[in-house]
């Protein structure tokens, strides 16, 4: 499988939760009372467990193969998701210690 169609199923694969986060930021700017932050929660969440396990394949690759051996989408795919991982992972942290402290 060539490069640009891992890119299509790559983007078909993130479309769903970047359009919930997109969709409920807009909801949220309008006020909406059907409770659109949690579309954004939600989409984040997902986005999270996408970039987890895309994270840990790359890595799994990298621990085999080693990084020289990999091609360039899998570089560039592996710094992607690295980034992408940064901003997921403090509002996962975010969320934890929200539903810590409600639950306290």
């Amino acid at each position: 499988m060539n490069y640009k169609d891992k890119l299509w199923i790559q983007g078909l694969i993130l479309f769903i939760p970047l359009f919930m986060i997109i969709d409920g930021m807009i909801e949220m700017n309008n006020k909406s009372i059907y409770h659109s932050d949690t579309f954004v929660l939600f989409g984040l969440l997902i986005m999270g467990i996408i970039i987890l396990i895309n994270v840990l394949i790359t890595f799994i690759k990298i621990m085999i193969y080693g990084w020289k051996n990999l091609s360039i989408y899998d570089k560039c795919m592996f710094v992607f998701y690295l980034i992408w991982f940064i901003p997921t992972f403090v509002l996962w942290s975010f969320l934890l210690v929200s539903l810590f402290n409600f639950l306290n």
